[in-house]
């Protein structure tokens, strides 16, 4: 039961649910209780309750008994603000149980924030203050001794809340208590327009709206009595959420008798009205975000570079047309998958194949630092910056508060941090989160952080040199170099990034490393006395470049910026087109420099269809170092006048450029120097 509890909040979401019953279960699944309830997602709602209410009895016959356990979910008791036990006037020899919820109103989210109270600023003590020792509860001790991390956090959090809070309270200070502690944060979605994905409610309009659709739909199938009818006069209950003028629509249609065409008439103006607000949610998330991105600079790089990163899987074409051939659909999804299957495409990497190859070289040493005390706990408070982060809702200035006004809690909490390094297990409220499928390097590094093994050096960048007499055992030799590469790659599941690590192969070294690129196709030698064969056309790597930048680009166009900001923009991430290009002759065709100039007008002009000439608008409107052909060549000649050393020749080439008469290549190029 209580796993199938479990499951169904999963699926459903962060609903509001309450578990109540009595404690009558076998000692095995008192455990196994006892686990589900500390690790969630329910919560214990005795907590909310005052001391004189937290045992009272529900049943007096007899001796009395009380419910074992009220659960909440982490929605409901967010919102949970009292727990008390009231007796009934029917049954005097039983109570009701009586659990007081903060109902949000329609407005509001349904996902919530959890946060602990707040604490004011509390005064530091004067040299004739006295200290604060609170009494350490036996439990803290006794969870040390048997390792139980979390219980021992959780005590040592409610501790040294109850110290700044009463301590608040005797400067004269009203602070409001909450039900959330410190050290049990739970965090969830927050959002203030959240967004409406198919018929999934995000919020309590949404749901009372999409509740009151499905109402309708029953009423249009059922057949006359008094279930229609009931269903019928309760679809009133969601005129007051409706926006005008849909509220009043949808009154004048409940006030005729129930039928399907009544019904379809209210499931009509009802879906009209879930149209709008949820319109109106994604106008103000777009207005958020236009002000978020012309508050500061950085905001609107960040975007883009978050905003040029591809998914995982983008089943769509170019220009960012869809697809619907289950072919190409399959060919994207293959591509995106290949890189994982070829990473280990033999059998993943385990200890003790790593070991069996490895472990020899290994040297092994035990760790000989000191245990952490107090001291040097409140002597890096005083380092800290006020910026630093505290575990789970611990500010600085409340930990620094801990260590002037009761010094004993930071030994209490030296003691924990110990228990930690000899668990080799953090608490839970000092986890970050869980790992990802992929981080195969990191469980490697903690099982061989459990070995005890040191390190001690690192190498970022790895060369191997050989030689030989002939050419054959040359390649055989750098065959072995490269085979035991990939063979220690595999064995410790790490990755080798292929570009940064080799520039180029020949082709008998194919399929040694995979990834491994030709240079013959992938690369292209600049310079201004280096050159290899006269392609006719760009290569792969010229594309991608050219691709991205297009990218990046088309998502300047989106941004709420005026013509002035676009072209800045614009001119920011030039480099990303020209970056590399040599002095050789221009090989991109001229559909393709057509495309590239088209569509930098298309993002200055913030439309996808527009009729003007290109070469107007870079003559007239835009600077020339826009225009794609233009910046090419004019990249080309930064580059063969950064290989003239002497400054008189580097002037002498800017004067002749200068004075060198522009030509146009009749409407398939720009000025060209």
């Amino acid at each position: 039961m209580l796993h199938a509890t479990q499951q169904d909040l999963v699926e459903r979401g962060p609903v509001l649910a309450v578990l109540a019953g009595d404690f009558n279960m076998p000692t095995a699944e008192d455990t196994v209780f006892e686990n589900f309830c500390q690790a969630g997602p329910w919560h214990d709602c005795h907590k909310c309750a005052t001391p004189d209410m937290r045992n009272a009895p529900t049943c007096h016959q007899g001796q009395g008994s009380r419910i074992d356990f009220i659960l909440a979910s982490y929605s409901a008791f967010d919102l949970a603000s009292c727990y008390r036990v009231t007796p009934l006037v029917l049954f005097p020899t039983h109570s009701a149980v009586c659990l007081d919820l903060q109902m949000p109103r329609a407005s509001q989210m349904r996902h919530t924030l959890r946060s602990a109270a707040n604490l004011p600023s509390l005064v530091p003590p004067k040299p004739a203050d006295a200290l604060l020792f609170p009494k350490i509860p036996k439990t803290f001790r006794a969870a040390l001794a048997r390792l139980d991390l979390d219980a021992a956090m959780r005590i040592w959090n409610r501790l040294a809340e109850d110290t700044l809070m009463d301590l608040a309270t005797s400067q004269g200070h009203v602070v409001q208590s909450k039900v959330t502690m410190r050290g049990d944060i739970k965090y969830q979605e927050d959002r203030a327009n959240p967004p409406v994905f198919a018929d999934q409610a995000s919020t309590l309009i949404d749901r009372r709206l999409y509740k009151a659709i499905c109402r309708a739909k029953e009423v249009a199938q059922a057949q006359p009595g008094y279930r229609r009818d009931r269903t019928w006069s309760l679809l009133n209950e969601v005129t007051q959420h409706l926006p005008h003028p849909y509220q009043q629509l949808v009154h004048e249609a409940l006030l005729a008798p129930a039928s399907p065409h009544a019904a379809a008439a209210v499931s009509k103006h009802l879906r009209r009205a879930a149209e709008k607000l949820a319109s109106d949610n994604r106008t103000a998330r777009i207005q958020e975000w236009k002000k978020q991105m012309r508050k500061t600079t950085a905001a609107s790089t960040s975007w883009l570079k978050a905003k040029a990163a591809k998914p995982l899987v983008k089943v769509t074409q170019h220009k960012g047309e869809t697809t619907a051939e289950v072919g190409r659909r399959l060919e994207l999804i293959q591509k995106c998958w290949d890189s994982v299957y070829q990473a280990h495409k033999k059998s993943e990497p385990s200890l003790h194949s790593f070991m069996e190859s490895y472990g020899a070289t290994l040297s092994r040493a035990m760790c000989s630092l000191p245990p952490l005390t107090g001291d040097d706990l409140r002597a890096q408070l005083k380092i800290c910056k006020r910026t630093c982060s505290g575990p789970d809702c611990w500010s600085f200035e409340e930990l620094q508060s801990l260590a002037l006004w009761a010094p004993s809690l930071l030994d209490c909490l030296s003691d924990l941090l110990n228990a930690v390094e000899r668990a080799g297990k953090w608490p839970i409220p000092l986890c970050t989160g869980g790992r990802s499928a992929d981080e195969l390097v990191l469980q490697t590094c903690m099982t061989l952080a459990e070995a005890k093994v040191e390190s001690k050096s690192y190498a970022d960048d790895l060369s191997a040199t050989t030689k030989a007499a002939t050419r054959p055992l040359l390649i055989a030799e750098l065959t072995k170099v490269h085979q035991h590469t990939q063979r220690f790659a595999d064995l410790s599941g790490l990755r080798i990034s292929v570009p940064k690590s080799f520039s180029f192969g020949d082709t008998q070294l194919k399929g040694k490393i995979p990834g491994l690129r030709n240079h013959q196709t992938e690369f292209r030698l600049t310079g201004g006395s280096v050159k290899i064969g006269n392609a006719k056309k760009w290569t792969v790597l010229e594309k991608k470049r050219a691709s991205k930048w297009c990218e990046t680009v088309s998502n300047i166009g989106k941004l709420p910026f005026g013509w002035f900001a676009k072209v800045k923009k614009i001119q920011q991430v030039m480099p990303q087109l020209t970056n590399g290009q040599g002095t050789h002759a221009l090989a991109a065709s001229w559909v393709t420099l057509r495309s590239l100039r088209a569509e930098c007008v298309r993002s200055l002009l913030g439309t996808k269809d527009y009729s003007a000439s290109p070469l107007m608008v870079f003559t007239l409107l835009a600077p020339p170092s826009l225009e794609p052909e233009f910046a090419l060549q004019y990249a080309a000649l930064g580059l063969f006048k950064r290989f003239l050393k002497c400054p008189t020749a580097r002037r002498q080439l800017q004067n002749a450029l200068a004075s060198h008469p522009a030509s146009c290549a009749c409407g398939a190029g720009a000025p060209t120097p």
